[in-house]
């Protein structure tokens, strides 16, 4: 992932691997998921679970070899690749995908967002950052964007706890009402009776 654009199909695959093993399965056949995946890709402390969507997250790394590419200059991997495709100095606007290699080619691609976020100071500075520097997190942030919910001191009190990550997993759960108790059994169509197995 941080050497080519993964196809979109395999991280799909994988994430699939990921949502079975979070909810579980049975014989092959996957648990009932009680939470989206866009949710569960959230931040913990934007009610999610701190996962990340494989695509933006690959997309992230090769923004990082494209920043350096205008930042780290005199490193030699920098200089090869620099006077293989015929970039002197300076930053393009778009790089050209024509006869390259995979690497070129998936740098090409997310050009566009290094682009955008790159400003001028003395030397090439991050601008997705306070402080200028390039990070793989402030790279996914810009890559989803609005897709992130409200931040909530309240969500990241389940991950406090000194236990067993399964109940803080449960507590998770617990807070976003999603617990599968019998009356959600019988809304899902997988129950009967939805009284309270202890108080009826």
């Amino acid at each position: 992932m941080q050497t080519m654009m993964v196809p979109k199909g395999l991280c799909d695959e994988i994430e699939r691997i990921v949502w079975k093993f979070v909810w579980g399965s049975n014989n092959g056949n996957a648990k009932v998921a009680l939470v989206s995946w866009d949710s569960m890709c959230q931040p913990k402390a934007h009610r999610g679970l701190g996962l990340r969507h494989l695509k933006d997250h690959n997309t992230s790394f090769m923004m990082n070899v494209g920043f350096n590419i205008v930042s780290n200059v005199n490193a030699l991997w920098v200089r090869v690749l620099r006077t293989k495709y015929g970039i002197s100095s300076g930053l393009l606007e778009n790089l050209s995908r024509g006869h390259c290699s995979f690497l070129w080619r998936s740098i090409a691609k997310v050009w566009p967002f290094i682009h955008e976020n790159l400003v001028w100071s003395v030397g090439d500075v991050w601008g997705a950052t306070s402080i200028g520097s390039f990070s793989l997190k402030s790279a996914y942030g810009k890559i989803r964007g609005g897709a992130l919910n409200p931040k909530e001191r309240i969500w990241e009190l389940p991950w406090t706890l000194k236990g067993p990550q399964r109940i803080c997993f449960f507590l998770w759960l617990a807070f976003k009402h999603r617990l599968l108790t019998n009356a959600k059994r019988v809304m899902r169509g997988i129950g009967n009776n939805n009284s309270c197995g202890f108080c009826g």
